[in-house]
């Protein structure tokens, strides 16, 4: 059963998951009637609360979802540090258009800590649901897609001088509703050009 307007984790990422990742990105890319807004000679810095990244996606129209991340602003606590992370979701079988997870990150014990949550429904309304900030999981424990983040978030993942490709910069915007318009009209064309 789904809880909360989060959806379950299908995506299950592997040590590979930079890799996937960019590949299913590539796909989506090329598959898409139009030139995506994340432009390779476009830069955001990663501590910036305005820059979302792609971090992944599953499933097929119409039953697509697509995982963005930023950093939140602030300071570190503990050597940890903030971080939103979006479930857009195609399907108009769900009320909900988007899902979003405010996580505290723990890199080093490969660990979240879930902030808040809360789901922007098809007809407009929010709805706000229980969160526990003081209950930190696993990364491999993670029930609603968080484990996609690790390798974005968590430099110690990648090999050094790897290069981020678990993610690809999509936006700079900072409401979440803006986000989810976008990716209506320019991913998956469900709204009107005009």
């Amino acid at each position: 059963m789904m809880s909360a307007g989060i959806h379950p984790d299908v995506s299950r990422p592997s040590n590979r998951t930079g890799f996937v990742v960019l590949g299913f990105m590539v796909l989506l890319v090329l598959g898409a009637p139009f030139a995506l807004k994340a432009e390779t000679t476009r830069e955001c810095p990663k501590d910036s609360p305005r820059c979302w990244y792609m971090v992944g996606g599953v499933g097929e129209a119409p039953k697509r979802m697509i995982f963005l991340a930023r950093k939140v602003a602030g300071e570190s606590v503990d050597g940890t540090a903030g971080v939103e992370f979006v479930q857009f979701i195609e399907s108009v079988d769900f009320p909900e258009e988007y899902a979003v997870l405010k996580l505290q990150v723990d890199c080093e014990r490969l660990r979240f800590s879930t902030q808040e949550r809360y789901a922007g429904l098809r007809s407009g309304a929010v709805v706000r649901k229980p969160a526990d900030p003081g209950k930190w999981t696993a990364m491999d424990d993670a029930q609603y897609g968080e484990k996609i983040v690790f390798p974005w978030f968590c430099a110690k993942l990648r090999q050094p001088g790897d290069p981020d490709l678990s993610a690809v910069f999509l936006d700079d915007t900072y409401r979440i509703p803006d986000l989810s318009q976008f990716l209506r009209k320019f991913m998956w064309g469900e709204l009107d050009a005009g």
